[in-house]
């Protein structure tokens, strides 16, 4: 019996709103805050995935229906952010 994604409302507006952000930002800022968000966001997901592992906090690992298979997306999630925003070159402006 494998372990399955069991959706959520609320975990799925929180994934949609997460995207949402990133695209406000990147229309909106004109890529300057291209490091920053998935730093964020990588430090955030891999932060969730760790406490869903750890099953802490009780309530939230429920409401969100966590489980092995969404700890993991949020583990490659949060490390994939990590490294893009740690590993890539700040962004220069452009020039007329």
């Amino acid at each position: 019996m494998g372990v399955s994604l069991q959706f959520s409302v609320i975990h799925n507006i929180i994934h949609l709103a997460t995207g949402l952000v990133g695209l406000a930002l990147r229309y909106t800022s004109d890529g300057k805050y291209a490091r920053e968000f998935p730093q964020i966001f990588g430090v955030i997901y891999t932060l969730v995935a760790v406490l869903g592992f750890a099953h802490l906090p009780g309530f939230v690992v429920s409401m969100l229906n966590l489980n092995t298979a969404y700890n993991l997306i949020h583990l490659i999630l949060g490390v994939l952010g990590l490294l893009a925003g740690f590993t890539s070159s700040a962004r220069k402006p452009a020039t007329a």
